[in-house]
């Protein structure tokens, strides 16, 4: 017997009121409209023809806000099947399909197989499962990752208490918490000079 699906609104944008579904799994913890509103007021000036791209993607409803309102193509990374295959049929749904690309793997997997030739991301989406170790690896990994540049934006999700220690050359822009979630938006500067 299939798993029931949830179904979530899309609340700004081009597919603004679409609905898109997404398999009922316990790690499955989709993001909060309330938290993806006060997200993209921040990126409201950064989003047009942006590449984002999504790790631990679940739902990818931080994808297809992020497309709905002007992005220019995401990834979707996520290790479940089920999700991945959920993943296209919201991509077909929605038309997206040659908007998006679909990665099933684990995302430190992922990060650690890019070629130089990869194409670099203006925004990562960071929303791991809570009270896992997976945040703080991703941002270790991410900070020694030759494809984030200057600029980037990264989008952390966590749980309240999360409170990593971040790259030298991340600034800090916004950190909100909405109930159970804290959320925080960094970018990426210059690395700092040497004396």
């Amino acid at each position: 017997m299939n798993k029931p699906r949830g179904r979530l609104r899309i609340i700004g944008g081009k597919w603004r009121s679409r609905v898109v579904a997404f398999p009922e799994l316990s790690e499955l913890r989709p993001t909060p409209d309330r938290v993806r509103e006060t997200l993209f007021n921040w990126l409201q000036r950064e989003i047009t023809g942006i590449r984002c791209l999504d790790l631990c993607a679940g739902s990818g409803i931080l994808s297809w806000e992020a497309l709905s309102r002007g992005a220019g193509h995401a990834t979707l990374v996520d290790r479940d099947r089920r999700v991945v295959e959920n993943l296209r049929q919201s991509a077909e749904q929605l038309g997206a399909l040659k908007q998006v690309d679909l990665v099933r793997a684990e995302s430190l997997d992922y990060l650690n197989t890019l070629t130089a030739e990869a194409s670099r991301p203006g925004l990562v989406f960071l929303d791991p499962p809570f009270n896992s170790n997976l945040a703080g690896e991703l941002i270790d990994t991410l900070a020694k990752w030759p494809w984030c540049k200057p600029g980037t934006l990264i989008y952390l999700e966590s749980e309240p208490e999360l409170n990593p220690a971040w790259p030298v050359n991340w600034q800090q822009l916004k950190d909100k918490q909405a109930g159970a979630v804290r959320y925080r938006l960094l970018r990426i500067t210059e690395p700092p000079t040497s004396t």
